[in-house]
């Protein structure tokens, strides 16, 4: 019985049931045997007691069990029960596992310790097929999909009930699926070790006494094996090792977004050796389709005429997905090329070498790699040691695409591809491979583009998550189709891997790029690009010591608040926020990881230390909080809480500026007030609705960039930024942050008053004022009269793609280029900057966004070569300055500190701008400022500059606005504050 005749893997079990009842299925660590029978009998004991409990078909059931006989009757039980299953790590943390429960709405849970238990009952809410399981990482597999993919790798390894398979990777991990169901599919049987942590010579008498004849190893602890140094065989169970996978739920694991040797780690493989269509691989979907005679991808499909299997066939091409690809040719002729079989130099030098291949590794007949990019040297060094009689598989694939959907065998004297890196394999069962432009067109062989995996054995999507799945899996647009189980012909989907290959000269395909390895365990929100304002951090200046960037407000408490009570206040705020738990992988992208609100919080204790020394000790630990963050590992929200002794503590809030702008930080304090002062878990709850998140808002933008205004748009910004006056500095020194100093005047209040009511009656708003008496003084300062000034926007006052984020904590800024001319004097000269503002896109965040992220690459480069202004203005409104001038008051939880913060940015950075300005409205009147290195300027420079600002706002204000009228050009004040 196969999977074409099956709807489910559990039939697949059942037919080996049937088949061989006494048939050994499952052996213990310690050597006992449970017979197929006595499997599915304990797995019906398993689900008699789910029905009991009132699962149903369709229900999510959690299984947290260790490796073993009895986590897999625990699967099988759930499926016989109509379950779906959620699979669970033992070293996932009680809230953690929580959290996955409620997400996957899990109605019963199989604990190693606690046994059955069942939970709050809920329904399934998805399609109206029934799930096979639910990864942690809220892949949803359908069973369909998952019982032809079982059948596709017994064909695929040519599995019998002779082979016996060792299971090391924990059941969370996608790849257990792949160790357990193939072989019992195949009617063999599933070993199990006797400790957590087998490794050399250990692994090796374990494969002796287990007759062992499939093993699944990562890239990585494979290349140890096959020819590391002495004691370098890696722990090949641990969870914070690459060998069974990293755990990526340890917020403090370093490196996670470069670790490929994840056994499911989203590769994607594809096979376009077909040369004669470039972009697309064999249709193996259709059930009415023979199987190519060149295609050794069957069991009962093999070149040879006396049957001998593909394992045992020594001339097997290393691509076996078309007949009329070109074999590619092994060079013998290297010197560094010994024969296979005749160097055994090395095996000394293999943790596996004190047990030679005749005394533990001959059975061993089968290793499948996964991940890594693995060259020709790494398999020569395999077939030069103690592994040197076993086939190897190169498997590529992700949770996504059903774990492994290519890869390349290669028979221990199969002539070996050339090139540097392996080339990736066939195509696994009924997929098909694509390479796709931007546009999801075949790119032609040689050039790169995206891998795409298409065919009917695919991942249902994301778990509550329509959006995502959406943007993943799209309909196939060739035109292929499948024939259910059912008997139903249905429009095939393909999934988006994040890969990039291209196809070799010989057919095959050159990977180029891996996709980032995504966090598996993370339920929260899915992985998005860079905000406009992020990108501009990121990528405009050399940012010297990345993490060192930061916003703070430091305040002085009350005494006696707990850790407890902060790490309650940290969690609301975390979930509430998920900017605040933002991590920025090796793409250069951001995911957002599941909160952990005790790494956010530090408690010191300084009431022991002598006053005199409290002072700096405390300056200390505050500069120290700063330093502390990690965008990497996702640290970038810190609470430090610092007890004096004297009746009073001190508060720092400490966000990373990569995540938080300015108005966030604002917002963030507010609730943190509220929530202290509440401060009990029952009533810690956030004081308005969850506003918009930054995943909203990028999939605004991301809409907005598909659409023909967008397209517009860029041929407009790269006509508009053109033709300023270019400003240089009147000195070439140390322009270090250090350097900074910032010069400031005040209008006073009635004058203040004049810009913001008499103004804005005509629309000219206090942005609008600033910005072009901003202009006025640099035309005054430098005798040009155009000048180009990058202005900062923000999302908040209006709707972007119909989201609220007037509530919005994250980097929500950005910042667009205006050319503008100042031309005459006063109010009329001002309305004339103001047409030229009127003048630019509406779409003011547009700018950035396309430069960074425009789907085109040709608008991406047209907006980065434009000139750039040395000049940046920014304004902030009341909201801050209204919300310091409460705080100050003696009845507020928090109030300002006077100690010193320390270095918010690493010494060692620069500033892009060589002048930065700043508009403010403060107790009532308009603030205006330079901040400039005084390596750039001298103190004269900048004077002489703030006195021209000053006297164009003089001039545009008098005469009084209400004698000029409607005389003006007609012009009304666009405001550059909102996106628009």
């Amino acid at each position: 019985m196969t999977a074409r005749s099956c709807f489910s893997v559990p039939e697949l079990i059942r037919a080996q049931v049937e088949d061989r009842p006494t048939g050994p299925a499952l052996r213990t660590a310690q050597g006992v045997v449970v017979t197929y029978a006595e499997l599915w009998e304990r797995a019906e004991d398993i689900a008699r007691e789910l029905g009991a409990m009132e699962v149903r078909p369709g229900d999510t059931v959690a299984v947290r069990m260790p490796i073993g006989p009895d986590a897999v009757v625990a699967l099988l039980g759930s499926w016989l029960a109509g379950a779906a299953f959620l699979p669970l790590d033992l070293d996932t943390t009680t809230d953690r596992t929580r959290r996955f429960l409620d997400h996957a709405r899990a109605i019963a849970l199989i604990d190693v310790d606690a046994g059955l238990i069942p939970l709050e009952p809920s329904e399934w809410t998805e399609s109206g097929a029934y799930p096979a399981c639910v990864l942690p990482g809220g892949v949803l597999i359908g069973h369909a999909a998952l019982a032809e993919h079982i059948d596709a790798i017994v064909d695929l390894l040519a599995l019998t009930d002779r082979d016996t398979a060792l299971q090391l990777a924990p059941l969370s991990e996608g790849v257990a699926q792949e160790e357990i169901w193939p072989v019992l599919a195949a009617g063999g049987t599933l070993t199990f070790a006797d400790t957590v942590t087998p490794e050399g010579a250990e692994l090796a008498d374990l494969i002796q006494k287990r007759g062992v004849t499939v093993l699944q190893l990562p890239a990585t602890e494979w290349q140890k094996l096959s020819a590391g140094g002495p004691g370098e065989a890696g722990d090949l169970s641990r969870r914070d090792n690459s060998v069974a996978g990293v755990d990526l739920s340890r917020r403090d694991t370093p490196g996670l977004d470069a670790d490929l040797s994840r056994r499911d780690n989203p590769t994607g493989a594809v096979d376009l050796s077909r040369r004669d269509t470039p972009a697309v691989a064999a249709d193996l979907s259709r059930r009415d389709t023979p199987p190519d005679p060149g295609d050794l991808s069957r069991r009962d499909n093999s070149t040879a005429d006396d049957g001998v299997s593909r394992r045992d066939n020594p001339v097997r091409p290393p691509d076996p997905s078309r007949r009329d690809t070109p074999e590619p040719a092994d060079d013998l002729s290297r010197r560094d090329n010994p024969d296979p079989g005749s160097d055994l130099s090395r095996r000394d030098s293999s943790p596996l070498a004190e047990v030679g291949p005749s005394d533990a590794l001959d059975a061993l007949d089968l290793l499948v790699v996964r991940g890594g990019a693995l060259t020709p040297d790494d398999v020569r060094a395999h077939r030069s040691g103690p592994l040197r009689h076993v086939t190897l598989v190169h498997a590529h694939g992700s949770p996504e695409t059903l774990f492994t959907s290519a890869a390349l065998l290669l028979p221990p004297r199969a002539p070996l591809p050339e090139g540097e890196v392996l080339p990736l394999g066939g195509a696994v069962g009924a997929r098909r491979l694509y390479v796709l432009d931007e546009q999801r067109r075949p790119v032609l062989p040689g050039e790169p583009g995206e891998v795409w995996v298409a065919g009917p054995v695919l991942a249902e999507g994301y778990l509550h998550d329509r959006t995502r799945t959406d943007e993943r899996f799209v309909p196939e647009p060739f035109g292929a189709q499948t024939l259910t189980y059912h008997g139903v012909i249905t429009q095939d989907r393909m999934y988006r891997t994040g890969d990039r290959a291209r196809q070799r000269p010989d057919g095959l395909l050159e990977l180029l790029e891996t996709a980032p390895v995504s966090d598996s365990v993370s339920i929260t929100v899915p992985t998005v690009p860079l905000l406009p304002g992020q990108a501009r951090w990121m990528y405009d200046v050399e940012v010297p010591e990345p993490d060192h960037s930061c916003r703070n407000a430091l305040f002085t408490t009350a005494d006696g608040i707990g850790v407890e009570r902060l790490e309650r206040v940290a969690d609301v705020l975390l979930r509430r926020h998920p900017a605040l738990g933002s991590r920025l992988r090796s793409d250069r992208s951001l995911e957002f990881i599941e909160p952990d609100s005790s790494d956010a919080v530090r408690v010191l204790d300084f009431s022991g230390v002598a006053p005199d020394e409290r002072v700096w000790q405390l300056e200390e630990a505050l500069a120290a909080a700063q330093r502390s963050l990690s965008l990497s590992q996702g640290h970038v929200f810190r609470i430090t809480y610092v007890e004096l002794g004297d009746g009073t503590a001190r508060l720092l809030l400490t966000v990373h500026e990569l995540v938080i702008d300015q108005i966030s930080l604002s917002l963030l304090v507010e609730e943190l007030e509220v929530l202290l002062d509440e401060g009990t878990e029952e009533t810690a709850k956030p004081p308005a609705p969850a506003p918009a998140t930054p995943v909203d808002l990028s999939g605004a933008l991301r809409d907005w960039l598909a659409t023909a205004d967008a397209r517009a748009d860029a041929v407009r910004w790269a006509a508009a930024v053109r033709g300023f006056a270019e400003i240089r500095p009147a000195a070439e020194g140390d322009d270090r942050i250090l350097s900074l100093r910032t010069h400031r005047f005040r209008l006073p209040a009635e004058e203040t008053r004049l810009v913001v009511d008499d103004l804005g009656a005509r629309g000219i708003t206090p942005q609008d004022f600033v910005l072009g008496s901003l202009v006025g003084g640099l035309a005054a300062w430098t005798g040009e009269s155009t000048h180009g000034v990058d202005v900062v926007v923000d999302g908040r006052d209006v709707r972007v793609g119909g989201l609220d984020l007037s509530l919005s904590v994250g980097h929500v800024q950005s910042t667009f280029p205006a050319v503008l001319s100042w031309v005459g004097e006063g109010l009329l000269a001002l309305r004339g900057v103001l047409d030229e503002l009127a003048g630019l896109p509406a779409q003011r965040f547009g700018f950035d966004a396309l430069r960074f992220s425009s789907p085109y690459e040709n608008e991406r480069t047209a907006l980065t070569v434009c000139p750039r202004p040395a000049v940046r203005l920014g304004f902030h409104d009341e909201f801050r300055d209204e919300f310091v001038a409460r705080s100050a008051r003696s009845d507020r939880l928090l109030r300002p500190a006077a100690e010193s913060l320390g270095a918010q940015r690493s010494p060692a950075q620069r500033e892009r701008h060589l002048l930065l300005a700043e508009g403010a409205l403060v107790d009532g009147e308009l603030q205006f400022g330079i901040t400039y290195s005084q390596g750039h300027w001298s103190y004269a420079h900048i004077t002489a500059l703030v006195a021209h600002v000053e006297r164009v706002m003089g001039e545009v204000l008098s005469p009084a606005p209400a004698a000029v009228g409607a005389s003006g050009t007609g012009a009304t004040g666009v405001g550059f504050g909102p996106y628009r």
